[in-house]
């Protein structure tokens, strides 16, 4: 079960997703099944075998902590002495924020052994449709923390901001906007020597794999609400 929001805490938190388990359907539509009664049978098979594996093998865990905001300026949130993030987004989405909730999730370690040996013994179709299942995954993950988060923070009488992670795209007056993947660094920063679940690479990529890292803003209930959902443009 996730602890309470600790607003004002820096204190490390953690949150264990319950019952994340993914459909065919979606998996199917994913890779470009329109029509799903047209379906192979061999490949709805595969699909459900993989289904049912990742659901097995899925260990997902949250890390995550409030920090104040110290600074913030046009494409500038500084979070604590010497940890600077840039990014457009920030000028639109965290106005009247004082907090934020910076994360990592995984689905863990497991997922990706077992990637690895569907890779290893050439089983492609089996490897593609495990994969979608993991981002499909990811995502189940994001959506159920993202609630609990909003629910909590209601309760405490703010409002939680959309996801903004490195590496995605947002869209802003028509323009897409990055907030860039390299910033990765200055985020993890944020957790110090903390034990996390997930571990970033020089290219500051994640591992495991099927990982996701970010922060949500919280604003005042009184404030002018701007939507509070959890998607963005990959």
């Amino acid at each position: 079960m996730p602890d309470v929001l600790a607003l004002g805490s820096d204190s490390l938190h953690s949150f264990m997703p319950q019952n994340i388990a993914v459909r065919v359907e979606p998996m199917l539509r994913i890779q470009g099944y329109r029509d799903l009664s047209r379906v192979r049978p061999k490949v709805r098979q595969v699909a459900t075998e993989m289904a049912s594996m990742a659901s097995e093998v899925f260990e997902p865990v949250v890390r995550y902590r409030c920090c104040r905001i110290e600074r913030q300026k046009d494409q500038l949130l500084q979070l604590a002495p010497g940890v600077q993030l840039h990014a457009d987004a920030f000028k639109k989405f965290l106005p009247q924020c004082k907090e934020v909730i910076v994360f990592v999730l995984t689905i863990g370690e497991r997922f990706d052994e077992r990637m690895d040996e569907l890779q290893s013994g050439d089983q492609l179709l089996e490897a593609l449709f495990l994969d979608t299942a993991g981002w499909l995954g990811v995502e189940a993950v994001s959506k159920q923390f993202a609630a609990t988060l909003r629910s909590q923070a209601l309760a405490a009488g703010v409002k939680l901001t959309r996801r903004l992670s490195p590496g995605y795209s947002f869209k802003i007056d028509n323009q897409m906007c990055e907030w860039s993947l390299y910033e990765q660094e200055q985020l993890f920063s944020l957790f110090g020597d903390e034990q996390l679940p997930v571990r970033m690479l020089e290219s500051c990529a994640m591992l495991p794999r099927m990982s996701r890292s970010g922060l949500y803003g919280l604003k005042e209930s009184t404030a002018s609400v701007f939507a509070s959902t959890d998607s963005g443009t990959a």
